[in-house]
């Protein structure tokens, strides 16, 4: 009906493009045979959709997918490697990610945790690693760096989670605006037809005049 008024001039054209979008899917002969097609692949993505439902970067969530995939690629990788001589490297290298693993770490603790890992296996050993001053400059500031890490991790969280909240308020008031200018032009498309049939109505008489009165008391309500 809506667009039955607009396309009579009785309402405005939005001129959106969402309004021109249902203008062209009206014309269109096999719009329906579309629309299946189109929910055909939304019911075959709808799971993974509903999974990572989210806007932030994907990776924080894969991790626990990740994680077992990582158990099965060492499982395969025992069974791959069975009888190479890689395989004591392969299974030096996973026996040391689940030394190091615990719950809840961030992907690049987990990476620098490696690399720690790996350098001191480049020394020969923990005792072989050399004590430089700037190691025990920057051992000594460790702690100092990592909470000031952790403080900026946390205003920046509360920094995206004020700009969601205003572009939020801000959408829905234009929104809102959108909608009372619909309702107000809907509302004066009503109200003259009211008036005109209150004007009709003076012109007539008996049963015509109470039907036309009628209408027009229901368009004022």
């Amino acid at each position: 009906m809506y667009m039955d008024a607009v396309r009579t001039k009785r309402l405005p054209n939005p001129g959106s493009s969402s309004f021109d979008t249902l203008e062209v899917a009206q014309k269109d002969p096999v719009i329906m045979a579309k629309l299946h097609f189109y929910m055909s692949i939304i019911r075959t993505f709808n799971p993974l959709l509903t999974t990572y439902q989210t806007d932030q970067p994907m990776m924080p969530l894969h991790m626990n997918d990740l994680a077992e995939l990582i158990k099965l690629s060492r499982a395969n990788a025992t069974l791959s490697y069975g009888s190479s001589h890689g395989q004591a490297t392969v299974e030096r290298g996973f026996s040391i990610n689940k030394e190091v693993e615990t719950c809840n770490m961030h992907e690049e603790t987990m990476v620098t945790q490696r690399l720690i890992c790996d350098y001191v296996t480049v020394c020969g050993g923990v005792f072989k690693v050399p004590i430089t001053k700037e190691l025990l400059t920057s051992a000594a500031s460790a702690m100092s760096r990592y909470r000031m890490y952790l403080d900026e991790e946390k205003q920046k969280k509360m920094n995206e989670c004020a700009t969601q909240n205003q572009r939020a308020a801000a959408e829905l008031i234009e929104e809102l605006k959108k909608k009372k200018k619909c309702l107000s032009e809907v509302a004066k498309v009503l109200l003259d037809d009211a008036d005109q049939l209150t004007t009709q109505a003076e012109g007539k008489a008996g049963t015509l005049m109470a039907q036309l009165i009628t209408k027009s008391n229901t368009l004022w309500k």
